[in-house]
């Protein structure tokens, strides 16, 4: 397996839900405030909860998550690799 290219990192091990989902929301908010449109943002979780909860909500909001299940440091860890942009309009009424 390849490895996945990647700008930024952030490692969420040993945080909970809702917190992982705010955590990861401040550091995409960050990175897009500092002019990193374009970029990739990996971020790994030791939750499968934190994991498909986080994807799911920011996917709703319109940017674009790959989840993987890798190993790290010998471990099975889930991870988002996000597309750093601004959240694509929505086409509810």
């Amino acid at each position: 397996m390849t490895a996945k290219r990647f700008d930024f990192s952030s490692d969420l091990t040993g945080e909970r839900c809702p917190d992982t989902f705010v955590y990861t929301r401040i550091k995409v908010d960050e990175l897009l405030e500092e002019g990193c449109g374009g970029k990739v943002l990996r971020v790994i979780y030791d939750s499968v909860e934190s994991w498909n909860n986080v994807s799911q909500t920011l996917t709703g909001e319109g940017l674009a998550v790959e989840k993987t299940i890798e190993k790290i440091n010998g471990r099975d860890a889930w991870v988002l690799y996000i597309l750093l942009s601004l959240p694509r309009p929505s086409n509810k009424s």
